[in-house]
């Protein structure tokens, strides 16, 4: 016999109804109590009623061949439609693919909404609701028994999740490697690196800040590649105060940059196009023309905005709505054919070059 309510009331010493308010989101147990509660049914696998009864189902559904043609869609937490513009593409063509296959997308939650509140994980994640998820940057910290108990089908998008979960990969190491041997096969030879860190709350991880690591790494090898004056004054890769705000952060970090450096840097190469926003403010406040006076290379998001400053951007490029519908061609794959086995793809970035950068010599 699975494990009741009664089980996790006694494992975390509070009454059935409290265990019953908590799994569903009630107000009227808060604090001490409910993390309590929470703890017990994480620790002892507590599946309630509904998904229990959802996962009794599985095998008939699969025998029987019935579908919902429901898709569900797990995101960061700190996932933002009008602000991350490289996701929100993304998910567009998660949304454009489900609907062509005649799929409706479900929902999309993020990882925080669901760690924050029992009662929505308990009702949206579950066979009986969806065909299977998306997961679009984020590894399910603190859910992912959870959601991997409640839904087979899954594939992850930026992240490898398990070994047995389909995942598609962006090559952020070659996007890095190759943005910056640009710089250096148009001469220049004193580059400097911007990058910004977010603030991560204890028992989380953040993507952005793994991808911030490996793209220093990566400038770091390809200054010993290409022979570039390797210089600590012209790197900036910070925490800083207002860790969400990374257009201000750009700007910040640069206008340190450019007061330290001497030499200034010839090129400026931004770990992220949402950061270059920030850099071109900090560049023209010091009276500095781009690309006269210093190059500018992106990269990454490749915001559309930036296609049409004076000079257009360049930057590393990527489909992003074809990385979102690649995502749910593999899903229905697997949706119809659960005991394949599982695949990783790595997509690759091209060079945008556009009027930002100049050569030298």
């Amino acid at each position: 016999m699975g494990v009741t309510v009664l089980d996790v009331a006694k494992h975390a010493g509070v009454s059935g109804t409290t265990v019953s308010s908590v799994v569903h989101n009630r107000s009227n147990v808060t604090g001490e109590t409910k993390t309590r509660v929470l703890k017990s049914i994480k620790e002892l696998g507590y599946i309630p009623n509904e998904a229990a009864q959802n996962l009794r189902s599985r095998n008939m559904n699969a025998a029987g061949d019935k579908k919902t043609f429901n898709i569900g869609c797990i995101v960061s937490t700190r996932f933002n439609r009008y602000s991350g513009a490289f996701n929100a593409e993304i998910l567009d063509g998660v949304d454009e693919e489900i609907t062509n296959n005649k799929y409706k997308l479900s929902f999309v939650h993020s990882r925080g909404e669901l760690v924050n509140n029992f009662g929505l994980l308990n009702k949206a994640i579950n066979e009986n609701k969806v065909d299977g998820l998306i997961l679009l940057g984020t590894i399910l910290d603190g859910i992912k028994k959870e959601v991997r108990e409640r839904v087979k089908n899954i594939v992850s998008i930026k992240f490898p999740i398990d070994p047995d979960v389909d995942c598609i990969l962006l090559d952020r190491k070659q996007e890095a490697y190759d943005a910056i041997k640009h710089l250096a096969g148009l001469g220049h030879k004193r580059i400097a690196f911007v990058g910004d860190l977010e603030f991560v709350p204890q028992g989380e991880s953040s993507g952005y800040n793994v991808m911030m690591d490996e793209k220093l790494s990566v400038y770091k090898q390809a200054a010993k590649d290409f022979n570039l004056e390797y210089d600590e004054n012209l790197i900036e890769k910070t925490l800083v105060d207002n860790e969400y705000d990374h257009i201000r952060n750009g700007c910040v970090l640069t206008k340190k940059i450019l007061e330290r450096a001497n030499p200034l840097p010839t090129a400026i190469f931004s770990a992220s196009d949402t950061l270059t926003i920030g850099i071109i403010n900090a560049i023209r406040e010091k009276g500095l023309r781009i690309p006269d006076d210093i190059s500018l290379m992106g990269n990454g998001d490749d915001i559309e905005a930036l296609r049409y400053l004076n000079p257009p951007l360049t930057t590393m490029t990527i489909n992003k709505k074809e990385i979102g519908a690649l995502a749910v061609k593999r899903l229905l794959e697997r949706i119809s054919n659960p005991n394949l086995s599982p695949i990783k793809m790595i997509m690759s970035f091209s060079l945008a070059e556009r009027g930002s950068c100049k050569k030298l010599g």
